[in-house]
């Protein structure tokens, strides 16, 4: 929805100047601005000739996503940009470089604004039928508008020398090693007059301060919200269906005695149990606009862009029962499904034709026997009466699934009630952007042309001169655009790859460095590990990938995972360092453990799980290290710990072996055990093999 919004935000610059002077992000091969073009620009185009033109391999690609009746090999292609389409890889901002003019930063907040309108508008198209109130699509709209918040700066490109930039820079900043490098050019005799562009890594920079500056001074306008609170977010009240809520305007009186009319409640409350099917609601569930907005948008943009599939994601459930449904042989689907499908007839017998709610699973299963039936359905705790009843509303007894109940048992089918999600992002944006990891300005330019600036300096200005040569580069739109452009490449071309196809999960979101993604248990640490590689090969060598990892608990509820995996991510940067990860486990008890380090760890927590898996090595062995290391270590204690680090090295290997059968086979990888105690903190090691050890009793395959 954000990646949809920005891109209305950016389209009236886009319009008026072409897609180029969009810096960041990219917008070279990006879905949406390709679709546009082709509707915009090509499609009703006069001039264009679609056999002469070098776009005819393009072109020809968005008219056979547009037609009704494809073929087989069309809509093969057509899936490939579906596919693409539906990366939500553009960031909450942009950059662009363009003719100064105040009044285009208002016509990009209108094009946002607008946006949203139109979306409100058909939310309120979906849902009017239900309600009776003839103002709800504003009450959806001044939500939306209050929720989303717009802010722009506009940094001048003085037409004096860079002068001005070096002195605000300054000012505000002091001197640093790209200041200095600027100012030696722009005073060097050669590069006189000086382009202002030189100093566009200052203007930047200042740019991303203002930035931040304004945003830090929030718009605050204030709602009423005197009624219920949405049960989703408890933030905006709930929507109210009934009469017309533009008498309330000015009359608080009036709304208050509307939220407190026990009939009129419940007579909202009916509307929105009527409304429950379209808006995929759970029993007696009521929204405001802002999620009513996102629980539809699926479905809204599905239209907009013409959609084979509705945008769908697999439950957390799902995501926790992958491994069981890769392991089970297609016999054992085929016999829980037939029964599963008879559970469901039962259902629809009993309750008016009333159906449980239709589920997907990752793409990696779209072919499996199994790839509609949520995974909830095959954990046995599911099957309750009170359950089916509280979360959908449906009357069953234990009867009707008690041939289920028996398939599970029979086949041992117990799946993972844990999931992960990956949070990852790109290490010193700020400092590329900035420069720090460009070449030296010697080795961007011919010899040729670096021996005549040699030759044409003289005595202060040549070592001025040898000086900047061997500086770095400072940032420049090029540069900058073509940083962008490898960005886009590793966000479109790799990330989804890797998540969906490569590890059995499902992408999230991809902006560039930015990635969150839902996974299996079992194959998160390999996931995030190829992901920062595959960043370095696309990027540079230099560039690196810092994650946050969070296994949680199929129930936990969603928005405090998603809090929980962002803060393990900064969590990293903070405590691990840069170029590396966090990895938390947040058991349903509420126990919470954490361990982290650079990514060579990966490769031994993979080795620890499948000691632990195989039983090479006792399952007790983590637990009474750690029940050691709490009577012996004290982390705030300011004496020496050396004889503390020695007695646990001597109790570590103690336990390590204490249970251990083959002693000769495991003797090797203890080495390796012992490698990383020397090198992590005494607590970090101690939570990660037992991290380790709850992993391995969860993964299936």
């Amino acid at each position: 929805m954000l990646s949809y919004l920005i891109w209305n935000s950016m389209k009236p610059l886009v319009e008026k100047f072409g897609p180029d002077i969009i810096i960041f992000p990219n917008l070279l091969r990006q879905p949406l601005v390709d679709r546009w073009l082709y509707l915009e620009v090509f499609k009703n185009s006069p001039v264009v000739n679609l056999d002469e033109s070098k776009f005819k391999e393009w072109f020809e690609k968005w008219l056979i996503y547009e037609k009704e009746n494809k073929s087989d090999d069309e809509k093969d292609l057509a899936k490939e940009l579906e596919e693409k389409l539906l990366i939500a890889n553009l960031p909450n901002r942009f950059l662009a470089v363009i003719p100064f003019d105040k009044n285009k930063s208002e016509d990009c907040k209108n094009a946002f604004e607008k946006a949203l309108k139109d979306i409100s508008q058909k939310v309120y198209e979906k849902i009017k039928s239900y309600s009776s109130n003839s103002n709800l699509q504003n009450d959806i709209q001044n939500q939306l508008l209050n929720h989303f918040q717009v802010y722009w700066v506009i940094m001048p490109w003085v037409s004096n020398p860079p002068n001005d930039a070096l002195n605000d820079y300054k000012e505000l900043f002091s001197e640093n090693e790209v200041y200095n490098t600027i100012n030696e050019i722009v005073n060097h005799p050669y590069y006189k007059p000086a382009n202002v562009g030189s100093a566009y890594s200052l203007l930047l920079e200042l740019t991303e301060k203002l930035l931040g500056a304004r945003k830090s001074v929030r718009d605050f306008e204030p709602l009423e919200q005197l009624g219920e609170k949405c049960h989703l977010c408890g933030e905006y009240e709930v929507l109210w269906l009934l009469s017309d809520t533009s008498k309330w305007k000015g009359n608080q009186k009036q709304k208050e005695e509307d939220w407190r009319n026990k009939s009129k409640i419940e007579e909202n409350k009916q509307l929105w149990i009527n409304l429950s099917s379209i808006a995929k609601l759970k029993q007696d569930e009521r929204l405001c606009g802002i999620c009513l907005t996102k629980r539809l948008f699926p479905e809204i943009i599905k239209e907009e862009l013409k959609l084979s599939n509705e945008i769908k994601f697999p439950s957390t459930s799902e995501m926790a029962s992958i491994g069981e449904k890769r392991k089970l042989s297609e016999e054992i689907k085929k016999e829980f499904k037939n029964k599963f499908k008879a559970f469901c007839q039962k259902i629809k017998n009993k309750n008016q034709n009333l159906n449980l709610p239709s589920s997907i699973s990752v793409p990696k299963l779209k072919n499996d026997i199994l790839y509609e039936i949520d995974g909830q359905f095959l954990m046995k705790e599911t099957y309750r009466v009170d359950y089916f009843e509280k979360e959908y509303g449906i009357k069953v007894n234990e009867s009707d699934f008690q041939n289920i109940l028996e398939t599970l048992k029979k086949h041992s089918i117990n799946p993972s009630k844990y999931y992960a999600i990956l949070q990852a992002d790109g290490d010193n944006m700020g400092k590329w952007l900035r420069g720090k990891f460009n070449p030296k300005i010697e080795d961007t330019i011919h010899q040729k042309v670096k021996d005549a600036l040699i030759a044409y300096s003289e005595g202060e200005d040549r070592e001025k001169l040898q000086k900047i040569l061997y500086s770095k580069h400072p940032a420049s739109p090029s540069i900058h655009q073509a940083f962008s452009r490898r960005l886009s490449t590793f966000a479109l071309e790799h990330v989804r790859k890797i998540v969906e196809d490569d590890h059995y999960g499902k992408l999230v979101y991809a902006g560039g460095d930015d990635v969150l993604a839902f996974l299996p248990i079992e194959e998160v640490l390999n996931c995030a590990y190829n992901l920062q590689k595959t960043f370095k090969d696309v990027l540079s060598p230099n560039a690196s990938m810092s994650a946050g990892i969070l296994i949680v608990h199929h129930k936990y509820p969603l928005y405090l995972a998603l809090e929980e995996v962002n803060n393990a991510e900064k969590r990293t940067k903070k405590h691990y360092g840069k170029n590396g990860f966090c990895l938390r486990f947040l058991s349903r008890s509420g126990e919470q453990r954490e361990c982290g380090g650079n990514w060579k760890l990966v490769g031994f927590i993979n080795e620890l799980i499948c000691k632990f898996k195989n039983e090479e090595i006792s399952s007790r062995f983590p637990y009474d290290y750690f029940e050691i290391v709490e009577k012996l270590y004290d982390e705030n204690e300011k004496g020496d710990k050396g004889k503390v680090k020695e007695i646990l090295r001597s109790e570590l290997k103690r336990v390590f072996f204490r249970k251990v059968e083959d002693k000769e086979k495991v003797k090797e990888f203890f080495e390796e055990v012992l490698k990383w105690f020397d090198e992590l903190e005494t607590y970090n090691f101690a939570n990660l093999i037992i991290i380790s050890r709850k992993i391995a009793g969860e993964v299936k395959v």
